[in-house]
């Protein structure tokens, strides 16, 4: 997991950078009442960062049998947010 901050937000097009100065766009849907803001840090998975395509999360329902490159954690000032890729 790479811990990423958001640094611009246009609809579902979120723009993050590393620590290094790397720049990433991805296209992430958030079906949650929390929606990640500017400045939130985004634990995101390698393979989502490498791989162009049209994301959707949702909060976390069920912890069994989800890989673990299928979460997103959210931080906001002192508050974690858990998500969960969903598919279909």
């Amino acid at each position: 997991m790479q811990k990423l901050i958001i640094k611009e937000i246009n609809n579902y097009d979120y723009t993050l950078t590393d620590e290094k100065g790397n720049i990433y766009n991805l296209n992430i849907e958030f079906y949650s009442k929390y929606k990640p803001q500017v400045n939130d840090i985004i634990y995101v998975d390698d393979n989502i960062i490498n791989e162009v395509n049209l994301y959707a999360f949702d909060e976390v329902y069920d912890t069994k049998n989800i890989d673990i490159k299928d979460f997103i954690k959210v931080v906001n000032n002192d508050k974690e947010y858990y998500f969960q890729r969903m598919y279909g």
